[in-house]
């Protein structure tokens, strides 16, 4: 096993390659984000206890909002949370198929795609807004588009929150591994 950076972990031979790209150095670091959760649990079961309170009116109604605005929140909050401290992404290049698997503990769907069909690795343009950035933006974003990649018609991006140098390794490894899956399952055709 050989690492492209803290994050990235590599394992390969001849035609076959496996990444492993964690969301987070230390899980640590998510510490913040569980303090957060902490808090904006307790904040809303205040609200669901003075919602059980009232009588039937206006000001319940306006507690039923909050509370569907708060679960909401407790959601994305609690995903973020989950991604920073148990999230991976797995990427295997092997018998002529591309998989691709986004796991947060244990979770997630793989994704298969062959080979010769995903091509054109690139850098992923940042489409996201500049407010969001400035309000924390990624801090609370699991998206994973660091690197984009096209299947058939449709463009598709994988690795979180990568900087320049991991994306250019990827993107070289990438490429490497699905020429060579794309001509080993060709030259077997042949014979």
């Amino acid at each position: 096993m050989e690492f492209l950076s803290k994050r990235i972990s590599v394992v390969r031979s001849e035609n076959e390659v496996s990444v492993v790209v964690m969301a987070m150095e230390k899980p640590s670091q998510s510490n913040t984000q569980l303090f957060w959760f902490i808090l904006w649990t307790i904040c809303g079961s205040v609200m669901i206890y003075y919602f059980f309170q009232q009588e039937a009116g206006k000001t319940k109604t306006m507690y039923l909002v909050w509370i569907g605005f708060w679960l909401y929140f407790a959601y994305l909050i609690g995903r973020a949370w989950m991604w920073r401290r148990f999230g991976r992404e797995l990427i295997q290049i092997k018998n002529g198929k591309f998989l691709y698997k986004r796991d947060t503990a244990g979770r997630g769907f793989v994704h298969v795609y062959a080979a010769e069909r995903v091509k054109n690795f690139r850098v992923a343009e940042d489409n996201s807004p500049k407010w969001l950035k400035s309000m924390g933006g990624n801090t609370w974003n699991t998206d994973c588009n660091s690197v984009a990649y096209d299947f058939e018609d449709k463009e598709l991006q994988m690795g979180y929150q990568l900087d320049a140098a991991e994306k250019k390794a990827l993107i070289h490894l990438f490429k490497k591994y699905c020429e060579r899956n794309t001509t080993r399952k060709e030259s077997k055709e042949d014979e």
